[in-house]
């Protein structure tokens, strides 16, 4: 019984895979899939998050210890990022 289960994970697991590896369309020579998809969009989110990050630390953690005046603070960290 125990080992039928294991069968089914993997089998639903290998069809998952196969799903997310399947060619959705090709640009040039280049083919994407979801997975393709999802990794783009998961790097994107991630540059935002890192850049709006690293921008409100500089503005009120770096600058502030500097004496730069608020205004000031902001423009450096946008331009910064």
């Amino acid at each position: 019984m125990m080992n039928w289960i294991f069968i089914e994970i993997a089998n639903i697991f290998n069809f998952l895979v196969q799903i997310f590896q399947t060619e959705i369309f090709q640009l040039g020579n280049q083919s994407f899939s979801i997975k393709n998809i999802t990794e783009i969009i998961l790097s994107i989110i991630i540059v935002i998050f890192l850049s709006r990050t690293i921008k409100k630390w500089m503005s009120e953690w770096i600058l502030v210890n500097l004496g730069v005046k608020k205004g000031t603070r902001e423009a450096i960290a946008t331009i910064i990022n």
